[in-house]
């Protein structure tokens, strides 16, 4: 019973200065760009450097190109490589939004102007200063970039978030974490052990795993700035992390204190936990539905592994997949209206969204080795996941449709188990 039950098997063994409101006009546009279904085309320049300096020249298309990456990436953008554009540009032109930039270097800070100019209207919509340095430029770009995207689609950007993950590039598991454009590498974990399954807080500061450091397979909390490594679950048997309250701190976990692997809700302040599953099989792999009303999680209770749906007190228990023999690993979109999941067929293990009511299964891989482990990212319009198309296991990513699948990230060793932020 492979990946999801391979953990069992082996467990068993700078500030805001300015904003300007675009009026109806502009909702009215962009909604109907939305229901069209089409890009908005976006142009931005390079940053003008206030008091030019040899040696920060790069820094001009650096910023842009982190604003360019951002943009592109969320999908709603189409960019238009055009330097030297004028803001007083016609409604005939392809440009229909232009970020405008500045910075300078003030007693060793970075100083950033970003101002959006949106051209049906004519207007300014937002303007942001930032102080920074050098070495924080993507997180404040990032912000702005998620700020444009906010202001032009009504979405909430996803640019800030992190994913964390478990690679044996060290020659133990450890629990690395990136940045969604995959830069900001970071090892978390300095164990010397076997780490799995990374979990984020929804608050994106913290992040639980499953650690054999003490011999015992034992549930971690540690800051995701790698501080306060502390256990919280430490149960004889199976200490298995699941899934965050999108809400609080309750945990979705699965234990084997009394048995078989069972799921249980562990409340992080009061230190108590509730069982919510009874079965003499493995029941594992929860993750709660965006409202916290249900759940959905792996169980084997027809035999072999399939995906089921229970609400949050423990009733009204519903299998969900019944194609395929072995349906693992789910994962409940932030629209709430579907899960992925992975799916072992004639050409592997590959990734699959079934609708919350059991309809509508759809195959995202296809005959590109295994691919597993899927999760979503915050505005549910992209999942990553991990992959062997290229021999080793490596991170990918791909639009919820199964679309524009690329590489997120290879190291030296192996990548498993993305799991990404709010």
């Amino acid at each position: 019973m492979r990946r999801l039950f391979r953990v069992v098997i082996i467990c068993l063994l700078m500030h805001s200065c300015l904003s300007i409101s675009s009026g109806e006009a502009t909702d009215v546009y962009l909604r109907g760009l939305k229901k069209a279904g089409r890009k908005i085309n976006i142009a931005v320049p390079d940053f003008e450097e206030e008091f030019p300096l040899i040696d920060k020249k790069k820094l001009s298309k650096k910023i842009a190109g982190i604003l360019k990456n951002d943009l592109a990436m969320s999908g709603w953008f189409k960019v238009i490589e055009k330097n030297g554009v004028d803001i007083d540009i016609g409604k005939s032109s392809d440009i229909e939004a232009l970020i405008r930039g500045k910075y300078k270097i003030d007693k060793g800070k970075l100083v950033l102007e970003c101002s959006l100019f949106y051209v049906p209207t004519q207007k300014w919509i937002v303007g942001r200063n930032y102080i920074t340095s050098e070495k924080k430029l993507r997180s404040k770009i990032h912000k702005f970039s998620n700020e444009v995207i906010f202001r032009l689609t009504g979405e909430k950007g996803i640019a800030h978030t992190k994913v964390a993950f478990v690679s044996n590039s060290s020659g133990y598991k450890e629990i690395y974490v990136i940045d969604c454009d995959g830069y900001n590498l970071q090892k978390l974990t300095r164990d010397k052990s076997l780490n799995v399954l990374p979990r984020w807080s929804n608050d994106g500061k913290r992040i639980m795993y499953t650690s054999y450091k003490k011999k015992n397979p034992d549930l971690y909390l540690i800051m995701a700035n790698g501080q306060y490594n502390v256990p919280i679950s430490t149960f004889q048997g199976l200490n298995l992390s699941g899934d965050w309250s999108p809400k609080g701190d309750e945990l979705l976990i699965t234990l084997s204190k009394k048995g078989p692997p069972s799921i249980y809700v562990f409340d992080l302040k009061r230190k108590k936990i509730r069982r919510l599953t009874y079965f003499w099989g493995i029941d594992c792999s929860p993750c709660w539905s965006p409202n916290m009303r249900e759940i959905v999680f792996s169980s084997t209770r027809t035999g072999n592994p399939q995906i089921y749906v229970v609400d949050s007190e423990g009733t009204n228990l519903r299998r969900l997949t019944y194609k395929g023999w072995y349906n693992v690993t789910p994962s409940w979109s932030p629209k709430g209206d579907k899960i992925a999941y992975v799916s072992s067929d004639k050409e592997g293990y590959n990734i699959y969204t079934i609708d919350v009511n059991g309809t509508n299964v759809q195959q995202l891989t296809k005959n590109a080795g295994d691919n597993e482990d899927p999760s979503w990212s915050p505005d549910g319009r992209y999942i990553i996941f991990s992959s062997t198309r290229r021999g080793k296991s490596e991170l990918y990513m791909m639009r919820k449709d199964g679309t524009g699948q690329f590489k997120f990230l290879s190291l030296k060793g192996k990548c498993f188990t993305p799991s990404w932020s709010d």
